[in-house]
Order: structure tokens, then sequence, then C-alpha cells
């Protein structure tokens, strides 16, 4: 049955305030197991028709995915997400400079981004795989998110952590005891691994259970999210990508009588044993779930549309030149490595200096590539700017309360506007399709 215990925790006569140094008790929760009963869950109707939207959305989104080709698209879906998770923990660095830092990390900030990208590509691509989960998956995936925070035996915490405050006894939420988080693992890999609920409330449930649990001193967060992809991802929903669901989760409340990421998980965390207040608990949290899905969702299809716009230009652009040619080549990696210099050509694709020296000569009097004004090792810097565009307007729109920014601008931490197009998407009002034109305002073509 969940509860809050009353602890009590003796004098700390260092600490930093004086309800420590006094002492005193603490509320600590104890949470209901996932999986006693392995039931599905009850959803009230609210949530039940935004469950089938968010599903027929994500399923859209993955069948998209599934037909042209992912490469590229992985990785600009992945830099998304990476980018987003970051700006949650703190680290704040424009998509430019993190691209600048994969190829020389000289930034310490961007060149952290860079790694959490690559960790969630990683951290994710375990959790995909058509296998139960074991103990072992989950302390793969938190070493991998947070390395530093990693105990080296692998174990779980094995002291009191809490959320906020100085000490339990001046949090704002105290998980349960450290004995108990391998019982509750055990619980959690049954429930995730057993499951008969859709994939999203597995993903919904099964995120809220971690961090109440907290089973680590750091990296919760990271972790906890990226077991969100990872259920999708072994469901086959969305293989072969990302769902930029981070900010999205923890946007800024559009008022103040909604809930917000905090207050959802404070209603998933009820108190009882009657299955009547669990399951309305539970649903409060799922509906604020759903519906951050729903709308990371919609921005990672309107960035798949304007890439896939994106690409289909510069293939235009560069119909002209031979096949097999080095052109090609570069312009197919951009999406992946949108900031270059000559030199990281040249060894990427195994041609010589003055090769990819003329070949970005020619993209460049495309307007393919833009000349940086910083230089990076005495190598000038070269960008896609349209990529880094596209990059920036989704996590704006992602901190967005209406995940859209013609409706609601972006609130609490949100990168600016790129500088390249000075303005917002464009809003054109689309009578067939019912809605307006998501490409950036002032774009060149059709509006779509």
């Amino acid at each position: 049955m969940a509860r809050f215990e009353e602890v009590y925790q003796e004098p700390d006569f260092a600490g930093v305030r004086s309800a420590e140094r006094r002492g005193g008790f603490f509320r600590r929760y104890v949470p209901d197991f996932l999986a006693r009963p392995l039931a599905p869950e009850p959803l009230e109707p609210q949530v039940a028709d935004l469950l089938i939207d968010a599903t027929r959305e994500i399923t859209r989104f993955g069948e998209r995915l599934r037909h042209r080709s992912v490469g590229a698209l992985y990785a600009t879906l992945a830099r998304s997400e990476g980018i987003s998770s970051s700006w949650i923990e703190g680290l704040e660095k424009p998509a430019r400079e993190v691209a600048l830092a994969a190829l020389e990390p000289d930034d310490a900030v961007a060149a952290q981004i860079h790694r959490n990208i690559q960790s969630i590509r990683a951290a994710v691509e375990t959790l995909g795989e058509n296998r139960p989960w074991t103990h072992a998956d989950l302390r793969l995936v938190h070493a991998t998110l947070a390395p530093g925070h990693h105990p080296a035996g692998g174990a779980y915490r094995s002291g009191q952590v809490f959320i906020g405050g100085s000490s339990p006894l001046t949090a704002k939420f105290v998980p349960p005891a450290a004995e108990l988080v391998p019982a509750y693992i055990d619980d959690l890999l049954t429930y995730v691994n057993r499951s008969p609920d859709q994939p999203l409330i597995t993903a919904a449930l099964l995120h809220a259970q971690y961090e109440t649990i907290h089973p680590d001193v750091d990296g919760n967060g990271r972790t906890g999210r990226a077991l969100i992809h990872g259920v999708l991802a072994r469901a086959g929903l969305v293989r072969d990508g990302l769902i930029p669901i981070s900010v999205a989760l923890r946007r800024e409340r559009a008022h103040p009588e909604e809930l917000g990421y905090v207050g959802a998980l404070t209603a998933f965390r009820h108190e009882g044993g009657d299955p009547a207040v669990r399951s309305a608990a539970r649903n409060r949290y799922l509906a604020y779930f759903l519906e951050a899905a729903l709308g990371a969702t919609r921005v990672a299809s309107t960035l798949l549309s304007e890439l896939t716009a994106v690409e289909a230009r510069w293939a235009g652009l560069t119909a002209g030149f031979r096949g097999d040619g080095v052109i090609h080549a570069i312009v197919a990696g951009l999406p992946d490595q949108p900031v270059t210099t000559i030199t990281h050509l040249a060894e990427r694709h195994r041609v010589s200096f003055p090769a990819a020296s003329n070949a970005v000569r020619q993209l460049v009097s495309l307007g393919i590539l833009v000349p940086g004004t910083a230089r990076r090792r005495r190598a000038e810097i070269y960008a896609a700017n349209e990529v880094l565009d596209l990059l920036t307007l989704g996590e704006r729109a992602l901190a967005s309360p209406a995940y859209d920014t013609r409706i609601a601008a972006p609130a609490g931490r949100a990168p600016q506007l790129p500088r390249t197009t000075g303005l917002e998407p464009c809003g054109r009002l689309l009578p067939r399709a019912g809605r307006a034109c998501s490409r950036p305002a002032g774009h060149r073509g059709r509006c779509r």
C-alpha cells in the first residue's frame, strides 16, 4: 500500500538550516508496486482519447521514418533530443556549438552535450532490442548516460537521497529507503517485460515509477527519460529515430492552474490502498504525459517534413554533379554533422584536401554551406544553416506551452531565434489541410 512514513533524523550540528541542526521527522514515500497486480491500467475517457490520438500520431511518425533513409535523420532527431535533455540538466549551448564540439571539443559544455547525444543513442539502441530488460541493461544505461555518477561496482544507491532542499528535513520529496530499491527495480522490470498496457502507458508509468524510486544518487532524470525511448523502440513504434520528449515533459506551464511535470509526478504518488484513489492519481499523471508525447511527436513530425524538404532542395541543386562524386557524399552527411571543416570532410570521405576544398567551394556557391565567422584549429568553419535552424526552431516549439510558437511564445529556457531566418514559422493557413504552414517565415516555394 502506497504511503508516506515518518522517519526521524538525528540533529546535524553542521547543518545549513536550523531544522537540520535541530533534527526531527521527515516524510519518506513508499510507493505501490507496478506489477502487483499485473493488470491493465483502467483509463478515464479523456485519457483513453488522448492515448488513441498520441498512439496514432506516433505510429504515423514511425511509419514515415521506416519509409526513408534514416541514418542522417536519426542523428538529427537524436541531436534534437540530446540538446533538449541537456537544457533540462542546465547545459545550454546553441546547436551550432554542439555540432562543432563533435569535431574538436574545445568548449567543455558543448562537448558534454555532444556526449549526451551519443549516450542517448547508445542507450536507446540497447533498450530497443527485442528481448526482456534486465538489471544489467538498466545499469548499463545509467553508466552510459551518467558515467560520473555510476558506482564502480554498478550497484544501486546505498544511502538516502532527496529532491530539493539541503537534507531530507527540508526536501520537497524523499524517495524510498535504499534497501528497498532492488525489490522495486525487480518489480519495475517485471512490469516492463510483461506489461498488459499499451506501450505509451507502459512508458509513462515506467518513467514515473523510476523517478519515484530514484535508484541512483544522480542521473535518474536522464536514465528515466531514456527508458521512455527504449519502450517505444522495443515495441516497434519508433525504431529509427527519437521523439524529443524531454523538453515537452518539462515545459513551462501556460497557466498557473496547469499541472506541470513536478505536479504530475506528485499526483502519481498517491496514498492508501483504495484502487479508485490510485487509478485517479495515475490517470491525472497519464493525461499530462500523453499530452507531452502528442506535442513532442507533432514537433518531430514537423522537423521530419522540414528536413525532407531541405534534402529535396539540396538534391535539386546538386543534380548536375556526378552521382558518385564527393559532393553528394558531403551533402548526405550534413544532417548528421551540420558544422564542418575542409580537413574533417577530407578525412571523413577519404579524399584529398584540394578535392574537399573544391567541393566545399561549390556547396558554398549553391548556398548549401555557409562560411562561419570563427575558426577551429586554424581551419575555416562551414555550416549547413538550414539544418541548424530546424533544430533551433524545434527546440523553441518544444518549449512553447502550446508546442507552437505561433500560438504561445517559448516559456522558461529556450534557444534564441535563429539569426539566419530571424523569423518564426510562416503560419499561413492551408485551407485543404486545415492547419497553418510550419515552414520558416519568408521561406521559398510553396507552403507546407
